[in-house]
């Protein structure tokens, strides 16, 4: 098996909106839509290199409060 029949596994994948409760990072509803949009239209190009794609949260979130983790 070589590297380029190996499947891929993201066990992660997200991008914040910048809703909650301001953007500080410059993200924005809109980035986060466009790249939503231009990873799937890239993972389906490779269907078949892909095991597993984890979405995490289509929304922003404290961590700290929500689940006591600081980030």
């Amino acid at each position: 098996n070589t590297d380029a029949n190996k499947r891929i596994v993201m066990q992660e994948v997200g991008y914040q909106s910048g809703y909650e409760p301001s953007s500080s990072d410059g993200s924005s509803i809109q980035k986060q839509r466009d790249f939503v949009a231009a990873f799937f239209n890239a993972t389906l190009m490779y269907p078949n290199r892909f095991a597993l794609i984890n979405w995490f949260l289509l929304l922003d979130t404290n961590f700290n409060i929500n689940y006591g983790i600081n980030n």
